[in-house]
């Protein structure tokens, strides 16, 4: 079965740039982008958002300095935590 997913634009961006399964992008917006994607690519897709939406982690694994690394992940984590909430549970 094949399940129409939106992904938060910069957490999508983000997945598709390290060449994880995402499925087949259908649009991109400024947004949101769409994909087609199989049970598995929606699984991926859940797995690395909870990956990043880890603040307590990425904190920890920088320097928690909001100018530094951990200030340049933040948009992704927050992407992220908004993936969560948009993908559907298959």
């Amino acid at each position: 079965m094949t399940y129409v997913i939106d992904v938060p634009a910069v957490f999508a961006s983000d997945h598709v740039d390290r060449e994880l399964p995402s499925g087949e992008l259908l649009e991109t917006g400024k947004r949101y982008w769409k994909f087609a994607c199989s049970q598995d690519e929606i699984k991926e897709w859940l797995s690395d958002a909870h990956f990043y939406a880890n603040e307590n982690y990425w904190r920890s694994a920088t320097d928690n300095n909001p100018k530094g690394e951990f200030g340049n992940l933040l948009p992704i984590i927050k992407s992220a935590k908004r993936a969560i909430k948009i993908v559907p549970l298959v």
